[in-house]
C-alpha cells in the first residue's frame, strides 16, 4: 500500500470515529515514537553488524569456491554444453512424439555453424530469466517481523548479481551446473525475510485496530476541525507498535465541598453604655444598686449620695470553631461555638479586705468579704466571660473569584460564665461584686465586612471588621438601668478545607 493510500485509509478511519485529534495529541505520539526509536538503536545496530559479518563470510566463501572450480569449468565447458543441448532436445522430442526439434537450438546451431557449440552466455541468460521468475515466490515469515526496516522486492536482483558454477564429477565424467546469486545479496534477502512493507503493515494494523468510542472522552472544542496528516511525520509502523490513539484526558476541576470547617478569632474593644443602639449610646457609670435607688425612697442616712465612677472601654477577644454550609455560589450560613472575653475599665478607690453588709435591689442584706471605696486611686478592670453560639449569613457582594468581598450579618446567643464587674452602693459609698445582678443569658446581633485571601488555595482566610451589640440589658431585675455591652473587633476566619 502506497503512502498516499495509507493517508486516505487513516483519514477514513478518523472520519468514522467522528473526531479530530488535536496537534498536542500527535506531538505526544511523535515524542513516544522517537523515544521508542532511541531505545531501539542498539537493537538495530546489532542485527546490522551480524548481517555485515554473515554477508562477508558468504562473500569470501563464494570467492574461494569460484577459484577452486574455475579450472574445472574451462575444461568441461564443451561437454556440459553438449550434454545440456542433448538433454533439452530429447525432452522436447519426447513431449511432441519425437517429431519436432528445438527451433531455438537449431537456430543457434545454424548461426554458429557448429551444432556442438553453444555459448555459455546464452545459457546464463536463460537461467537468469528463470531465476527472476522463481524469485517472485519468495515468502515472508510474519512471525519474525523487523521493527524499523522494509523488505526489498525480489525483482530488484540484477543479472550481474547472478552467476553460474559447474561442479565436475570425475567418476562419471559429468558436470553439475548450478546458477546462484551473489552470496552478499543472498544473505541480505535471507536476513530480511522478517521485513514488511509500510503499506501491508499499515493496512493490517488499521483493520485489526478496534477503537471503542465509549472509552474515549473527547472535548470537541479542544480539537481542530481538520485532521493534519503532516503531524505523523511519516512514522515507521511495525507489528510491535501497538498503540491506540486516545484523546487527552481533560482535567476535571474538583468541585468545592458545600460543607466547610474552620477556626475563628477576633481582637477588639468593648464597653458598657446606657440606652439602646438607635437612641444613641452614651457613657455609662457603675450601676447604683442600693435599695433606695431601686425603690425611689429617700435614704435615711446620709443625705448626700456620691456619683458612681464612669465606665471606659476595655480590650476584648474571641476564639472558637465554626461550620459553614454553602447555599448558593454567593450565599452561605455558618454556625459556631466560641469563647468571648470582654472588659471595661473604671477609676475607683482602694480595696478593703473586710466583711460588710450591703442592702441592694435584689436582696436587702448582702454580705461581702471585700469591697472598694470611692476615689480614683485604682484603675479597675471588669471582665465578662461568655460562652457564645453565633449564627451568621455570609453574602458575597462581588463576583470575583480571586478576591471575594463578603457582608456578614447574624445573631449570637451568649451564656454568662463569670464576671468581675462591680456595683455601686451609694448609701455605703462602696463598690462590690454580686453576680446575681447580671443576666445569665444574652442575645446579641453582629454585622461586618470581610475580604477573602488565598481564595484559590485549600485554606482560604477571611479578615475584616465586625460590630456586635447585646440587645439584652446587661443587668437583671430591678437593678436594670438599660445598660448594654457592645464593641468592635477585627475578625479572622481560617478554613480547614474548601
Amino acid at each position: 500500500m502506497s503512502a498516499h493510500d495509507f493517508e486516505n485509509k487513516v483519514q477514513q478511519q478518523m472520519e468514522e470515529l467522528n473526531l479530530s485529534p488535536s496537534d498536542a495529541i500527535w506531538n505526544n505520539v511523535e515524542l513516544q515514537l522517537r523515544k521508542d526509536k532511541k531505545r531501539r538503536r542498539v537493537l538495530i545496530w546489532i542485527p546490522l553488524l551480524l548481517l555485515v559479518l554473515v554477508g562477508g563470510y558468504f562473500l569470501l566463501d563464494g570467492k574461494t569456491k569460484n577459484e577452486s572450480i574455475s579450472s574445472t569449468t574451462n575444461e568441461n565447458v564443451n561437454k556440459s554444453v553438449n550434454n545440456e543441448v542433448g538433454e533439452e532436445t530429447k525432452s522436447v522430442k519426447s513431449e511432441n512424439g519425437n517429431q519436432l526439434e528445438d527451433k531455438s537450438d537449431l537456430e543457434i546451431k545454424k548461426e554458429n555453424g557448429n551444432q556442438n557449440k553453444v555459448t555459455e552466455t546464452q545459457i546464463k541468460e536463460n537461467k537468469i530469466t528463470k531465476e527472476k521468475e522463481e524469485s517472485n515466490t519468495v515468502s515472508i515469515d510474519n512471525n519474525t517481523k523487523s521493527k524499523n526496516t522494509f523488505r526489498e522486492p525480489a525483482s530488484k536482483i540484477r543479472s550481474k548479481d547472478v552467476f553460474t558454477t559447474e561442479y565436475a564429477n570425475k567418476r562419471s565424467g559429468k558436470t553439475k551446473r548450478e546458477t546462484i546469486a551473489d552470496p552478499s545479496l543472498v544473505s541480505t534477502i535471507v536476513n530480511n525475510e522478517s521485513k514488511l512493507e509500510l503499506g501491508e503493515e499499515s493496512d493490517r494494523m488499521l483493520k485489526s485496530a478496534k477503537v471503542s468510542k465509549e472509552k474515549m472522552t473527547v472535548e470537541k472544542a479542544s480539537l481542530p476541525l481538520n485532521f493534519n496528516m503532516d503531524a505523523f511525520n511519516k512514522p515507521t509502523l511495525t507489528s510491535t507498535t501497538n498503540f491506540v490513539i486516545a484523546a487527552p484526558k481533560s482535567k476535571t476541576k474538583k468541585t468545592d465541598s458545600k460543607w466547610q470547617w474552620g477556626a475563628t478569632a477576633g481582637l477588639g474593644i468593648s464597653r458598657v453604655s446606657e440606652g439602646n443602639f438607635f437612641s444613641g449610646l452614651s457613657a455609662a457609670s457603675v450601676a447604683n444598686a442600693d435599695f433606695s435607688a431601686s425603690t425611689n425612697l429617700p435614704p435615711p442616712v446620709p443625705t448626700f449620695t456620691p456619683e458612681p465612677a464612669a465606665i471606659h472601654a476595655g480590650p476584648s477577644w474571641q476564639a472558637g470553631l465554626f461550620v459553614q454550609r454553602k447555599l448558593s455560589s454567593r450565599l452561605s450560613l455558618s454556625l459556631g461555638l466560641q469563647y468571648g472575653n470582654y472588659s471595661s475599665r473604671s477609676s475607683i478607690g482602694m480595696a478593703v479586705d473586710s466583711q460588710k453588709t450591703i442592702s441592694n435591689s435584689s436582696s436587702q442584706d448582702v454580705r461581702v468579704n471585700n469591697f472598694y471605696t470611692i476615689g480614683s486611686g485604682t484603675n479597675y478592670q471588669s471582665r465578662y466571660q461568655y460562652f457564645e453560639i453565633p449564627v451568621n449569613a455570609h453574602i458575597q457582594l462581588n463576583r470575583s473569584k480571586q478576591l471575594p468581598f463578603y457582608w456578614t450579618i447574624g445573631m449570637t446567643y451568649s451564656s454568662l460564665i463569670k464576671t468581675s464587674a462591680l456595683h455601686f452602693d451609694g448609701a455605703a459609698s462602696v463598690y462590690y461584686e454580686d453576680d446575681n445582678l447580671f443576666r445569665k443569658s444574652q442575645l446579641a446581633w453582629q454585622t461586618g465586612l470581610s475580604i477573602e485571601l488565598l481564595s484559590q488555595s485549600k485554606h482560604p482566610i477571611q479578615i475584616g471588621p465586625q460590630l456586635h451589640y447585646n440587645a439584652t440589658s446587661l443587668l437583671s431585675g430591678t437593678a436594670s438601668k438599660n445598660t448594654h455591652l457592645w464593641g468592635g473587633s477585627l475578625q479572622l476566619r481560617w478554613f480547614f478545607n474548601k
